[in-house]
């Protein structure tokens, strides 16, 4: 249930050290918002990456769907932030070759670079 996957993500951010960077499908609005509630939970800004999850985040914002405490933050905007203080919100849980994991995987993506204390959800 959502719920279980949830309480998995709660124990997996409770114990990262560094940056959790997650990967679901973009128009899953109900787990962006779980994810959302999740990194709040743990004092975490939200960043959101890849051309669909900043379409359909800010559709579902606009619709009342979904709901943030902080404003979601572009990769663009977190130099400031501290690696313990950072959850992404990324297209590619498919394994698509230009989305936003795939280029991290690769070493490509133009905006982050992957480090050893990331932690990664495929969900």
């Amino acid at each position: 249930s959502e719920r279980d996957v949830m309480a998995a993500v709660e124990e997996i951010v409770a114990k990262s050290s560094g940056r959790v960077i997650v990967t679901t499908f973009s128009s899953h609005i109900h787990r962006l918002q779980n994810f959302i509630r999740v990194a709040e939970k743990f004092n975490r800004r939200v960043v959101i990456e890849g051309r669909s999850m900043v379409k359909n985040t800010q559709i579902a914002q606009e619709l009342g769907y979904l709901e943030a405490k902080q404003p979601l933050v572009n990769a663009e905007d977190i130099s400031e932030l501290q690696d313990d203080k950072v959850v992404f919100l990324c297209t590619g849980s498919q394994g698509q070759p230009m989305a936003a994991l795939s280029t991290l995987a690769s070493g490509t993506h133009r905006k982050i670079s992957l480090r050893p204390s990331d932690t990664l959800i495929l969900s």
